[in-house]
């Protein structure tokens, strides 16, 4: 893999331009998934749910306490639909996606899913991510975290995954 980390800035947009260059090189259109971890621990405290929930995708619990703003969190893949839950989610909500609605306006790709929902395991990214996905392969990923004290930002790209990408492209 390649990659960067920029220790006291945070700032995703960069690592996303990068990678996304990357790619337009190459001719590779991968969708793009924008990712807040915040949001899936904000709402496990706010429900006193096991993580392991959204890790697992088992959404269903989620729509079984049929509020509104959450249901539509649920669905949410567009920036429509993040605009429509930030006007009526709670506070601490709407700040997380307003975070992925600032960071879906300062770049420049097309193929673009919002993922408020989506939870991974992650080694230190603690906010704000991302992945570049092509036929359910992970091409890059990065994210904002805390290095001793500051705010900073990192992404990789999976070289191995790339060229297996670009092998079946010229098929």
């Amino acid at each position: 893999q390649i990659g960067a980390e920029y220790v006291g800035i945070n700032d995703l947009s960069f690592g996303i331009e990068i990678s996304s260059a990357l790619f337009r090189h190459f001719s590779m259109t991968p969708l793009l998934q924008l990712c807040n971890i915040t949001i899936p621990h904000e709402i496990a405290k706010e429900f006193d749910l096991d993580i392991g929930l959204f890790e697992r995708g088992e959404i269903e619990k989620l729509l079984a306490f049929n509020i509104p703003w959450l249901n539509k969190l649920v669905k949410a893949q567009s920036l429509a639909q993040i605009e429509e839950v930030i006007a009526i989610a709670p506070q601490n909500i709407a700040d997380e996606l307003l975070k992925m609605k600032k960071l879906q306006e300062g770049i420049s790709y097309e193929k673009i899913v919002f993922s408020p929902l989506f939870y991974a395991r992650m080694r230190y990214y603690d906010g704000l991510f991302f992945r570049f996905i092509d036929k359910n392969l992970r091409l890059g990923l990065g994210g904002n975290y805390e290095c001793e004290g500051s705010k900073s930002s990192g992404f990789a790209l999976y070289t191995d995954a790339i060229i297996d990408t670009m092998i079946k492209i010229r098929k």
